[in-house]
């Protein structure tokens, strides 16, 4: 084996290539690149034959050591996101199945990944392919297995088999300024920080969209640039086009000159959409509420949708029009309705049995009125300045998601509904 080169071992929270601390490249909202091979084998001979591979192909921004499962995934969780591809030793692992069973789950959508081991099994190998593996290699391994099974030289440009597709997430208030924005941008909070899941926040609204002033971040035109160019976004294309709000969290958004046309169609969404769900656990749609096509299209794509109301006769009226629809379209699909109390409660306020009576189903979460909110959004930290109920009924909210909850069992149809049927 080849001795004069070093191979990177890049430590929590820093960069392959230089010597930038990722808390500095958050600050500046630049997304870190992702590495383009992780290989973990079991025993030295493997080690060394992908490492020599690796230096006769003068591959950057590489990792190969020596290790099993739980070495590798102690290392890809420290990243600030996972390679492109992961080679994986299961050689020495007693529960092949149950060890991949745990990386196909915390995954980030678009690695590629490859099993290597020493057992000759078609039945291991079909799970193994159930579970999403790309290839799996079977050892000794050789130059010419390796070349094949991980996508280099001449194979390089063949697709590659992403373990699994991630979620879309449509958040749409039942009016304007329900506080879908800011459900939508804490959700997403959630989702990254709490769950440690790789997710992008869509701000659909282009003229007059919160997810920036959310975050506290500039101006991007990347949502324009990324619906010019859906076809051919691949990993890289992808980090020019969206902003990094911190580990894993990223935002994807517009602000053109409201006198210009909206670029949003419904194609060009539902090609983009296919393009993120590669690359991300999570899409939270930031969803304005307005009628038409294009809505109804987002709606349909989403495998969640949070409708979210306020304890009003409009709010109500809407929410069950959004909430028929909905159901007519993709009765299979998830709804989740939720209610922000946007203000005190008084004598003349809707109850939840009110509201509930009306929509004809139960409510599924419930935010609470507070104070905190104003401070929240005018600072741009929302994970420093969202009140403590709220952020639980976030949580709860996200906790749901992740669980992938059933709809709930709908209530009988009541007089009440009468008032909402045109």
């Amino acid at each position: 084996m080849r001795q004069d080169r070093e191979w990177p071992t890049p430590q929590a929270g820093s960069r392959v290539q230089g010597n930038e601390c990722m808390s500095e490249i958050a600050e500046r909202n630049e997304p870190a690149r992702a590495l383009e091979l992780v290989a973990f084998l079991t025993d030295p001979d493997s080690r060394d034959l992908v490492q020599s591979l690796v230096f006769d192909l003068e591959l950057k921004n590489v990792v190969v050591r020596q290790g099993g499962i739980d070495d590798a995934l102690s290392f890809v969780q420290s990243l600030p996101s996972w390679p492109h591809q992961l080679l994986l030793d299961i050689a020495q692992s007693p529960l092949p199945l149950s060890d991949m069973t745990r990386v196909a789950d915390i995954a980030e959508p678009g690695t590629r990944i490859i099993v290597a081991g020493d057992r000759n099994d078609v039945g291991l190998f079909r799970d193994l392919m159930q579970l999403g593996v790309a290839d799996y290699l079977l050892k000794p391994l050789t130059p010419a297995m390796l070349r094949r099974g991980l996508n280099f030289g001449a194979l390089a440009s063949e697709p590659t088999r992403a373990p699994r597709a991630g979620k879309t997430l449509a958040v749409i208030g039942a009016r304007g300024g329900a506080g879908a924005s800011t459900l939508a941008c804490g959700l997403a909070w959630q989702l990254a920080h709490g769950f440690s899941r790789r997710t992008v926040v869509v701000d659909l609204d282009v003229h007059n969209g919160a997810v920036n002033l959310v975050f506290n971040l500039p101006p991007s035109q990347g949502l324009v640039s990324a619906l010019q160019n859906a076809s051919g976004l691949d990993h890289l294309g992808l980090e020019k086009v969206v902003t990094l709000r911190g580990p894993r969290l990223f935002t994807l958004t517009a602000d053109i000159d409201p006198r210009a046309a909206d670029p949003l169609t419904p194609d060009s969404l539902k090609e983009l959409l296919a393009v993120l769900i590669e690359h991300f656990h999570y899409v939270v749609l930031d969803v304005p509420f307005r009628s038409g096509p294009l809505v109804t299209s987002l709606l349909e794509q989403s495998d969640f949708v949070i409708l979210l109301a306020d304890p009003t006769l409009l709010s109500v009226r809407n929410a069950a029009r959004l909430a028929r629809g909905r159901e007519a379209a993709s009765p299979s699909q998830r709804t989740i309705l939720a209610v922000n109390n946007l203000a005190p409660k008084t004598p003349e306020t809707l109850t939840n049995a009110a509201m509930e009576a009306a929509l004809g189903r139960g409510i599924d979460y419930t935010l609470p009125y507070t104070t905190g909110l104003t401070k929240s959004q005018n600072l741009g930290r929302p994970q420093d300045f969202l009140p403590p109920a709220y952020s639980k009924a976030v949580q709860d909210i996200a906790t749901g998601i992740t669980a992938g909850a059933g709809k709930p069992e709908e209530h009988a149809p009541s007089v009440w509904k009468r008032i909402f049927s045109n």
